[in-house]
């Protein structure tokens, strides 16, 4: 046994195993890829053993309680097995156990107050387990610890307030858990502390006094808990610390510009957070920050000038940082873009949506976002600006996203876009855009939207052909003819699958889901209903209110993943195709508002359709009453218009009338129509007052929000993810509701 490589024994007689490392090597020796198995509790007879490290392979079942006995072990590492069950007390006896490693298991149970004899600890790593309880304050005896690892658990209760006992702690992760209470005024004491981590918990109250103590932190991570309470200027007395997390908390008060004492900062997120003031200009003299966010606050004034020299040529190689990032969204920043901006030829990522900015996007005299050489998101969409968009587009080869929808843009699109090949998002929506589409060959774009704007001529040939597109926004235009009915070329909506869209900033980046929350509208009832999708891979359409004319493409049965589709407001003519039943996918489908005639095909009664809508076209005949297809809608999917339509079953009620099914029931009852129609406005009268009982019952902040931007009724389905429920909800946006895009967590 001793001449094996992964053991050592000592070199006395008689021979004695001291050693056992049989970690991550298993791959190359065992075709399983390591060894597996139940634990033997014979390990227990080797007295003499100082590390035991089986970590990285395919251990199970419990860990014996014969470890225990082993008096001399220095060392014991299981992490990265398959064990179950608990942390035995036995570890306790452990007396010259100084590291402890059983992360990436399945322990259950609590810690074992036992766990507080071992005071020769130096290092604990119990991540990534389900473990609960809470942390014992017994662990104050464990005086050398150098590092504390509890994160990825189900700990709860209070943060115990043992650190003035740590005074060599180094690394502290206690994040994703439900720890509560405040932050241990103890922790200043760690003086030596390097990381701490207690992002993802439930803990309250403000910033402890004394984290300037903490002269060598690299980073404070505390996101994502009930934080409040201002930002201690005191932190920027923190010199030495990279990186500062303090996202989605409820921290109020202005950032405080003392941040700008600290040279050596290089990520700085204090997003979702309900901070005013302005963006502090001394931000600038942060020479290493490649990454702020201070998006989703209440940040006004306009952005300091200063700010975008951070990330020019000279300085992002002279420190070699991959482009940087600065994520402002959702404010309430006025003023103009800064012409410093052009400055930025190293920046990687700018989103600046959800403000109140101004001024022309193209900033005449200047080179303008032509010179982002590496710029792979843009993100202005839902501000107030104007212009065009700029000549020298076509320069930006790198990019990803480009959104800027919900401004006062204007012109047409600059034929040199063809050039940005890289595309997997383009958003123009809610401008005043005119003139024909230029020619866009995109291949990899998965959303285009030129919603609500003033682009007219003929659909192009190659918008057909865009062969990873998964979201077609073109409603509320000018556009002109007919969709050809080969619509193979849009193999996106053709292959069902759950392949998740990746956005790659750059080639030290994790892979990032491109979240998208694209609304298609449709209308129903004289309300704007709107569809939003969670990922990219859900297909919709939506060319409705345009002068589209000619029949409807039979290439549209083509398009097997197809979500939603929606060709309202045109003036298509002949008759609804029977094999659009094949579209097993569909979820909406809205054809009103068109001179649509015929009969209803018998194979819309196989689709589950959330939303159908049929109304004002010339459709006569009996309403299928398959699949309880005719009540399963309300009367709007089919009335008013259609006077020719008629149901089956004569105690079929609409609007709580009667429908006489007779064969012609508009001539059996000529009232009846026009009793729909009083009725559809009764509907119509009646559920805007109840909004505006609640709004008035909600006070200030609905009528902030009411005088603050033009607004309408909105009603959202959200497609649930893992069923095929879909859930209603009501809302208020406003009238020029822009599509909005996250990308989560880029740093």
């Amino acid at each position: 046994m001793c001449s094996w490589e992964f053991i050592i024994c000592n070199i006395q007689s008689p021979r004695r195993v001291e050693s056992v490392q049989i970690s991550s090597f298993g791959q190359n020796l065992f075709p399983s890829g390591g060894l597996g198995g139940l634990l033997s509790p014979s390990l227990g007879n080797l007295t003499r053993l100082k590390t035991l490290s089986l970590a990285q392979n395919f251990f199970q079942g419990f860990i014996p309680e014969e470890l225990g006995k082993i008096q001399d072990l220095e060392w014991l590492d299981l992490s990265d097995n398959l064990l179950t069950g608990q942390i035995l007390s036995s570890v306790g006896n452990l007396s010259k156990l100084h590291t402890l490693s059983l992360d990436g298991n399945y322990l259950n149970g609590s810690i074992p107050f036992e766990l507080g004899k071992l005071c020769r600890l130096i290092g604990i790593d119990l991540t990534s387990n389900n473990l609960s309880g809470r942390i014992p304050i017994s662990m104050r005896n464990c005086s050398q610890l150098q590092t504390l690892l509890l994160s990825s658990n189900s700990f709860t209760g209070l943060i115990p307030e043992f650190f003035e006992n740590f005074s060599e702690l180094i690394f502290l992760r206690l994040n994703q858990n439900h720890l509560s209470g405040h932050l241990p005024l103890s922790l200043s004491n760690c003086t030596g502390l390097y990381i701490v981590d207690l992002s993802h918990n439930n803990l309250e109250g403000e910033l402890p006094n004394g984290l300037e103590n903490l002269q060598i932190l690299n980073e404070l991570n505390l996101a994502y808990n009930s934080l409040s309470g201002s930002l201690p200027p005191s932190l920027g007395n923190i010199s030495m610390i990279d990186r500062i997390f303090l996202r989605q908390n409820n921290l109020t008060g202005h950032v405080p510009a003392s941040l700008g004492q600290l040279w050596g900062l290089r990520a700085l997120d204090l997003s979702f957070n309900n901070l005013t003031g302005s963006v502090p200009g001394a931000l600038a003299n942060c020479s290493n920050l490649w990454f702020i966010s201070l998006a989703y606050n209440m940040l006004q004034g306009q952005l300091p000038m200063g700010l975008f020299d951070l990330f020019s040529e000279d300085r992002i190689v002279a420190y070699g940082f991959s482009p940087g990032r600065i994520l402002l969204e959702h404010n309430l920043i006025t003023g103009q873009i800064p012409s410093s901006v052009t400055n930025c030829s190293r920046l990687g990522v700018l989103v600046l949506s959800n403000n109140q900015l101004t001024g022309d996007l193209a900033m005449p005299g200047t080179s303008g976002l032509g010179m982002y050489p590496d710029l792979r998101v843009f993100d202005a969409g839902d501000n107030y600006l104007q212009g065009k968009l700029p000549i020298h587009i076509g320069n930006l080869t790198q990019l990803l996203f480009f959104n800027v929808g919900n401004n006062q843009l204007q012109g047409s699109i600059p034929s040199s876009m063809e050039l940005c090949d890289q595309l997997l998002v383009l958003d123009l929506s809610e401008n005043e855009f005119s003139g024909p589409l230029p020619r866009l060959k995109f291949q990899k774009m998965i959303v285009f939207s030129t919603r609500s704007n003033h682009f007219d001529g003929s659909l192009p040939i190659w918008l057909w052909n865009l062969t990873s597109l998964k979201i077609l926004d073109l409603s509320d235009n000018e556009f002109v003819g007919n969709v050809p009915s080969d619509l193979s070329g849009l193999r996106g909506f053709r292959n069902v699958t759950s392949e998740v869209f990746y956005l790659k900033l750059d080639p030290s980046d994790n892979q990032v889901p491109l979240y998208i929350d694209l609304p298609v509208q449709l209308v129903l009832k004289g309300y704007a209903f709107m569809f939003h999708y969670i990922l990219a891979r859900s297909g919709s359409i939506n060319l409705s209110h345009n002068n589209l004319d000619g029949k409807i493409s039979r290439g549209f049965v083509q398009l097997l993943a197809l979500h939603s589709l929606n060709l309202s407001h045109n003036h298509f003519t002949g008759e609804i195709q029977e094999d659009l039943g094949t579209l097993r996918n569909l979820e909406a489908l809205d054809l009103s508002n068109n001179n649509l005639s015929g009969r209803l095909p018998s194979s819309l009664t196989t689709l589950s359709l959330a939303v159908l809508n049929l109304s004002f076209n010339d459709l006569t005949g009996p309403i299928p009453a398959v699949n309880s297809f005719d009540t399963r809608y309300d009367c709007s999917s089919f009335f008013p218009g259609n006077p020719g339509l008629h149901f089956t079953d004569r105690n079929i009620r609409c609007n709580n009338q009667k429908v006489d099914n007779g064969t012609d029931s508009t001539t059996s009852n000529p009232g009846l129509e026009s009793g729909r129609v009083r009725a559809w406005w009764k509907d119509l009268c009646t559920f805007p007052a109840f909004v505006i009982g609640f709004a008035a019952g909600s006070g200030l902040m609905i009528a902030m929000l009411f005088f603050s931007r033009r607004v309408r009724r909105v009603v959202y389905f959200y497609k649930l993810p893992s069923s095929s429920r879909v859930c209603c909800f009501v809302r208020c946006v406003s009238t020029r509701p822009a599509a909005t895009y996250q990308i989560v967590d880029l740093h």
